[in-house]
């Protein structure tokens, strides 16, 4: 093998070794990013716990809807009954519309 050869190896060894190197710290620096991201996170929630913030919030996907796909449905079927009059948008169904938002009050009316 030539001493060029030899060269090529040597320096494709030590690109090998730095591109570990770099990967590792690029994880390090995640896994900090994370720990960072976890704390801010219990902090404002005032949060005790990871077990604590999964009970009080539910955490949903980016792009996925935090609705059930019963009330997903139901607001689809309100929405499409609005009519837009170019200036607000119409509703003929307000008693409905009422009775539907009503299952989300805090105090329930007997």
């Amino acid at each position: 093998m030539s001493n060029i050869d030899e060269q090529i190896v040597k320096f494709r060894t030590a690109a090998k070794v730095a591109n570990a190197k770099a990967k590792r710290l690029e994880k390090e620096k995640r896994q900090h990013t994370i720990m960072v991201l976890g704390r801010h996170v219990l902090k404002e929630t005032k949060a005790a716990s990871v077990a604590e913030l999964e009970e009080r919030f539910t955490i949903t996907p980016k792009g996925s809807s935090a609705l059930s796909p019963e009330i997903q449905q139901q607001l689809t079927n309100l929405a499409d009954k609005m009519e837009w009059t170019s200036h607000y948008w119409r509703m003929q169904n307000l008693p409905e519309v009422g009775e539907f938002l009503s299952q989300f009050r805090t105090r329930k009316q007997s």
